[in-house]
């Protein structure tokens, strides 16, 4: 198939090119529009002579460091160093495009996060940690991320903005176990991201609290029970005992908290609420005495 005149043209610069810095590994990402166009993206880095006084110097000059058909590049870097890159779009006809530039110090980013642990609360996991403060004269900010300990994906960024405080309420997922990892990173116009600590939640973390004790009324045909429902937002259901000389017997489960004991005239009554696997403790016993 014959390449159309827009194949030969010069194509723009990449836009929204921006650097992170994780640890030792700088990763620069971008946006292109006309990507039907391209056949992949030059990356460049400038260098010079230890001899040159500044990357401004003639002797500096941009050297061709990969080619990458996706919209990233990652690489080890050094702490101390600047580094400047240039991105270029190629046609498929190869010609090579105006550049996007930008400049990237590698700093030493903040050390991994102290006393990283959760509290499962009613609604969230909250996660917690110690919070740096500053780190070599910049505010210090945190991203969360999270993954189910099964999948095959990476982490996904939890939070929509760094985290100045230090803690932030996930989304409770009782039915599987998730892994949980906090990256501190400096404050500025480009990111750079310490190494992560990570904490795993697992069903068996999510216990309810103990229910209310519940209200029984002998109506015709059984007994009818009701009670508050738990605060936790997580709370699969619960579990209905009938108590009979200090022995428990599960009679019943329900996952809205009422139950009908059919056909009963008398009895003494406990309930606990369950998560997905594990189980609160009993609610105070209610008696129906004949």
């Amino acid at each position: 198939m014959p390449l159309s005149l827009e194949a030969y043209a010069v194509p723009g610069p990449p836009e929204r090119l921006t650097a992170v810095q994780k640890g030792n590994v700088m990763t620069l990402s971008w946006t292109y529009k006309r990507s039907e166009t391209i056949r992949g993206f030059l990356i460049e880095r400038m260098s010079r002579p230890e001899n040159a006084p500044s990357e401004t110097s003639p002797a500096a000059a941009f050297r061709k460091i990969a080619q990458v058909t996706g919209n990233t590049y990652s690489e080890v870097i050094a702490f101390g160093n600047i580094y400047t890159y240039r991105v270029r779009a190629e046609s498929t006809a190869g010609a090579l495009g105006k550049p996007a530039l930008i400049q990237a110090p590698a700093l030493a980013p903040p050390p991994p996060p102290k006393g990283f642990h959760f509290d499962i609360g009613n609604s969230s996991v909250l996660l917690k940690w110690d919070a740096e403060g500053n780190w070599n004269g910049r505010q210090v900010f945190y991203n969360v991320y999270g993954r189910a300990a099964a999948s095959k994906a990476g982490f996904s960024l939890l939070n929509a903005a760094p985290l100045g405080q230090d803690s932030f309420p996930a989304a409770p997922n009782p039915g599987e176990e998730m892994i949980y990892q906090i990256r501190a990173l400096l404050g500025g116009p480009l990111v750079y991201e310490g190494q992560a600590v990570s904490i795993a939640v697992v069903p068996e973390d999510f216990v309810p609290s103990r229910p209310a004790r519940p209200d029984a009324l002998a109506i015709p045909g059984g007994i009818r029970l009701l009670w508050q429902p738990n605060p936790e937002t997580w709370v699969a259901g619960y579990r209905v005992y009938n108590e009979v000389r200090g022995k428990l017997k599960q009679i019943g489960y329900t996952a809205v908290p009422t139950f009908f004991d059919k056909g009963a005239g008398s009895g003494t009554y406990r309930i606990s609420a369950v998560g997905s696997v594990a189980q609160g403790p009993l609610s105070e016993p209610v008696s129906v005495i004949p």
